[in-house]
């Protein structure tokens, strides 16, 4: 969406009812997606139709033809938010027969069926906007006509919430524009990138030219991974956050720092964004004031979408069959659970209609990067024999090794990850270090066999470990907002350069609890794992209350540290894990914590957390802390992309 300071840009350029658009006469929905599609949100890739239904396209009329400049945000049937610069030329407003609007577009060159063209009424700008500073850059474009809502165009909610700019310092949200790429050109396609809000003082401070004297108590600051950021054309587009599923826009596009000499945004810079919580007192008088009203008990139940889980042509259906002693047959809706011999049959029911959904699910619009994974086989914990006795290793563990340090027999791995599929593998953003260049992963332990199975003899018994597998780092996407001192958003995606041979048993990915029906959040599912006595294993414990300590509790008990910790939301604890002679097994951050749960007919293993954190000493007191994936499930498929490799279903 960007592209590389002097100066600053402005960056033109069933039963029941199916529910309405309208929930009633007193609320309006918005900030829903009605394309029933997996959340997908990365770094500059291309927007699906009907991801980002609010975003407007704002054209400019240049002679005989009409130009790109500017994005807005649908924010009631008529109306579009926008940056005040969009409408304003040097002398004073744009003419509004020059200005057109385009809704649900997501290529600019092609047409589709979805996409409106609006032509514009009226041009209102806050009466404080000042074009030489960039103060109160926001404006609402009233449209001729009312907008035809559909699957591909929603308007979003207006921030109506704690406008306090602190709460979402250290928040990610999502910008959507048409702005230059890398190119320096327009983009075509629409594109969408994760954003990062940062306080005030550390824009001031990456900038002080450009922000000191600019940035106003009604702007906050953002910016994303990689140089991707706002950019030319990117101008008035909005800055969305999910709440509770629903989506509001909180910033509009203002400026960002340019390249020198150019004219053209730096990327790698922070963007300004005016702050639509701070101006709601100014938009509440143009709009339509139901879409601010939130505080309703009715459920937002989009009955079309749920049909499709019912049979309505064979639902309640009784038969007509007679048993063999005259007694009618059985109510078929009515089941029994069985905890002996006939256990199985009422499992393989369940696993069936699992794997089905999953299946379609796949299928999906919109849900490419689930056929990342292969849930048929993921989790399964398989143990090799060899000889007369195995190793125990764990599949999805791999070792990290660095050019620095050279793989030697019977040295400690430099970093651990966890296999997620043929291409990735998760791990704690803070194994890595900037100055370290990563070299290989190793699966099937952490001590090197390259030479067929190793075998040994440990008191009569053969013990074997299978190869080790090497598969070199070919790139490290590390969560945007990781910081290192509180360890916030402790979470990296390692991109292997080859695909791991999953045809080998010890080299297996985890599964990921992508479906709600295997998420399980039972203490009494959850295991740890730690280095083995047996030089190169592992070993798995269960978690039990002795050892889970609640993320309230455990955010106490570390609040007497220095350290600054974001326990409550993110994190999940449990103390160590104690051997014979009561010292702690030994871990290293990227250590998984995993649940398991029944699927397809057997137990498998999900991946829960990464180890963060643990403390320095073997302390009965301080639990060690594991970022939860759970919370990162979306930034994780984002980041992931399809095109390398699909599993078999």
């Amino acid at each position: 969406m960007a592209r590389q300071l002097l100066g600053l840009l402005i960056l033109s350029s069933v039963l029941l009812c199916v529910v309405a658009q309208s929930l009633g006469p007193n609320r309006l929905t918005c900030g829903k997606r009605r394309v029933k599609t997996i959340h997908l949100v990365h770094n500059g890739i291309d927007a699906k139709p009907g991801h980002w239904p609010w975003h407007a396209a704002i054209f400019h009329r240049k002679g005989d033809q009409m130009d790109y400049a500017c994005g807005g945000s649908i924010i009631d049937e008529n109306t579009i938010l926008t940056a005040a610069h969009c409408v304003f030329l040097v002398n004073g407003l744009l003419p509004v027969s020059r200005i057109s609007v385009h809704l649900g577009r997501v290529h600019l060159k092609e047409v589709s069926e979805f996409v409106q063209e609006h032509t514009v009424q009226e041009l209102i700008v806050h009466p404080g906007y000042n074009s030489s500073r960039f103060v109160n850059d926001i404006a609402l474009i009233k449209l001729t006509g009312s907008i035809t809502m559909s699957e591909f165009v929603q308007p979003v909610c207006l921030w109506t919430m704690d406008k306090n700019q602190e709460l979402i310092v250290g928040k990610t949200g999502t910008l959507v524009g048409f702005g230059l790429n890398e190119q320096d050109v327009v983009s075509e396609q629409l594109k969408q990138a994760s954003i990062g809000v940062v306080d005030a003082l550390t824009c001031i401070k990456s900038d002080r030219l450009s922000f000191a004297n600019q940035l106003t108590a009604e702007m906050f600051c953002g910016g994303g991974q990689s140089n991707v950021s706002a950019c030319n054309g990117d101008s008035g587009g909005g800055l969305f956050f999910n709440v509770e599923g629903k989506w509001f826009v909180r910033g509009v596009v203002s400026f960002i720092p340019v390249r020198q000499r150019t004219g053209l945004c730096d990327p790698s810079k922070y963007t300004a964004y005016a702050d639509v919580a701070k101006y709601l007192g100014w938009i509440d008088q143009y709009i339509d004031r139901r879409v601010l009203v939130f505080d309703t008990d009715e459920l937002e139940v989009d009955y079309e979408e749920k049909l499709p889980l019912f049979n309505l042509n064979t639902c309640g259906t009784m038969s007509e069959t007679v048993l063999a002693n005259g007694q009618p047959a059985p109510l078929p809706w009515l089941g029994f659970v069985l905890t002996k011999e006939n256990k199985v049959k009422c499992v393989e029911l369940i696993a069936n209609a699992t794997l089905a959904k999953w299946k379609e699910r796949q299928q999906a619009v919109g849900s490419e990067k689930l056929k990342l994974f292969n849930m048929e086989s993921c989790g399964q914990n398989v143990v090799e024999p060899r000889g007369t006795g195995s190793i125990t290793l764990i599949p999805w563990i791999g070792t990290l090794k660095i050019v620095e340090n050279p793989v030697k027999q019977n040295t400690v791995p430099d970093g651990l990850v966890v296999l997620i599929n043929e291409r990735y593998a998760l791990t704690s953003a803070n194994v890595f270090r900037p100055d370290v260049q990563w070299l290989w992963v190793q699966f099937g332990g952490y001590v090197e066999s390259d030479s067929g199975d190793n075998c040994w003899d440990a008191d009569g018994t053969t013990i074997c470990r299978p190869k080790t597998h090497r598969i070199a780092v070919e790139r490290i996407i590390v969560h945007p907002q990781y910081n290192r001192t509180g360890y916030t958003d402790d979470i990296a995606l390692v991109q292997l350069a080859t695909p791991a041979d999953v045809s080998q048993p010890h080299v297996q990915p985890i599964c990921l609890p992508i479906l709600d029906e295997v998420r399980s959040y039972a203490v009494s599912s959850m295991a740890t794992v730690t280095f083995g006595l047996a030089h190169g294993s592992f070993i798995t414990s269960k978690v039990d209350r002795t050892r889970f300590v609640p993320p309230a509790e455990c955010q106490r008990r570390w609040n007497g540290m220095a350290l600054r910790l974001q326990i409550e939301r993110t994190k999940q604890c449990n103390l160590m894990v104690r051997d014979s002679q009561n010292e702690c097994y030994p871990v290293m951050p990227g250590f998984p914590l995993h649940t398991t749960q029944q699927l397809l007919g057997e137990q498998r293993h999900f991946l829960r957390g990464l180890l963060a954190l643990r403390p320095e000493l073997c302390s009965s007191y301080y639990p060690a802390i594991y970022t939860d994936v759970d919370v990162y499930l979306d930034w994780i498929l984002d980041s992931m992309d399809e095109r390398l490799g699909t599993s078999k279903l």
